[in-house]
């Protein structure tokens, strides 16, 4: 179940903190250069209508029913971006729901949302090591899936990565990676760096943030 919306969140303190995120990122790049992803993730869809009055019109979701329940209740005029790990007899619906799918990392995934006909944005999520457990293509297959996608005509236009739990030196070391991969395939944009990494993501090159804590706080429980 959706946490709710926390007493001390408000308008106000959700447009303070980013102020504050952008002022972080104007040290690296001129902040309108990135794109913020609230990741709503265990809120309810009254934190979705919070941020998208501050001005973040861009929602990151992990799960598949959470995503649908909130967008029952959702305002318009939002983008929707798919960020958890994808089972194959979900595609259907995120191909008809959501505008961004960021965590592509196989073949038949791009076949599959190829023959769907689907028309938004994908992102190869990218593996930060070989750990099969872990989700994401590795790295040398980016180049193989890239080629895949825009065999299908989709729109292939960025990777995404989640950096190693270890962050420090692993984490900007990745980040490099990254975006020197994204560069070499011909990708302009890169979805890498979370609240507690993100000025680390934007150093090296991320054009979009995928932001949770350092918007909404801790997450609660209902």
């Amino acid at each position: 179940m959706s946490s709710r919306l926390p007493e001390e969140l408000s308008a106000v303190v959700v447009a303070e903190r980013i102020a504050n995120i952008r002022e972080r990122i104007a040290h690296y790049v001129d902040p309108s250069e990135i794109t913020i992803t609230a990741v709503t993730k265990g809120f309810d869809a009254t934190v979705v209508a919070l941020v998208l009055a501050c001005g973040l019109g861009d929602i990151g979701e992990n799960y598949v029913q959470e995503l649908r329940a909130k967008q029952l209740e959702a305002p318009d005029g939002l983008k929707w971006h798919f960020i958890g790990g994808i089972q194959r007899n979900k595609l259907t619906w995120l191909a008809k729901h959501v505008q961004t799918i960021e965590s592509i990392s196989t073949v038949g995934e791009l076949d599959r949302l190829g023959a769907l006909g689907f028309d938004g944005e994908l992102f190869i999520q990218v593996r930060s090591d070989d750990n099969p457990q872990r989700h994401g293509a590795l790295e040398v297959d980016v180049a193989a899936l890239v080629e895949r996608a825009r065999e299908l005509s989709l729109k292939i236009v960025g990777l995404m990565g989640v950096a190693p739990v270890t962050g420090g030196v692993a984490g900007i070391d990745f980040f490099r990676r990254v975006r020197r991969l994204a560069d070499r395939n011909g990708l302009a944009k890169c979805s890498m760096g979370m609240s507690g990494d993100f000025e680390s993501a934007v150093a090296e090159g991320a054009t979009h943030l995928r932001l949770g804590r350092a918007l909404l706080g801790e997450r609660r429980k209902a």
